[in-house]
């Protein structure tokens, strides 16, 4: 799996922008003044779907390459349930990596897997 959304990685073109990286609601503080990103440990150039592969509507951060936006999205969900079945004993992190993993199930038909 992981192998053909590289290889379909390769095949999209995508223009580099400073990017979080790590891009997800719990590296957000939310103020009175609005929200406020932190952590960015993993800030770097990379294409703009990469930190948007957590929103499901995209509109709002249109334009994007739908291509590109699905396949960063999956492979962030590879990502994700990794990082979370590293992690065991942290609250969390099991359910949060059987949802990623069924996620990936449910697409293993489509075009990239």
């Amino acid at each position: 799996m992981y192998n053909k959304l590289i290889c379909a990685l390769d095949d999209l073109p995508f223009r580099s922008v400073p990017i979080h990286g790590d891009a997800h609601l719990g590296n957000v503080l939310f103020t009175a003044k609005g929200p406020l990103w932190t952590d960015f440990e993993a800030a770097s150039m990379g294409p703009r779907e990469w930190d948007i592969g957590f929103v499901a509507d995209c509109t709002a951060f249109e334009p994007i390459d739908p291509a590109l936006y699905e396949v960063l999205s999956l492979i962030r969900s590879v990502c994700v349930s990794t990082w979370c079945w590293a992690m065991p004993n942290a609250p969390g992190k099991i359910d949060a990596a059987k949802y990623h993993l069924e996620h990936l199930k449910l697409q293993q038909g489509g075009q990239y897997l």
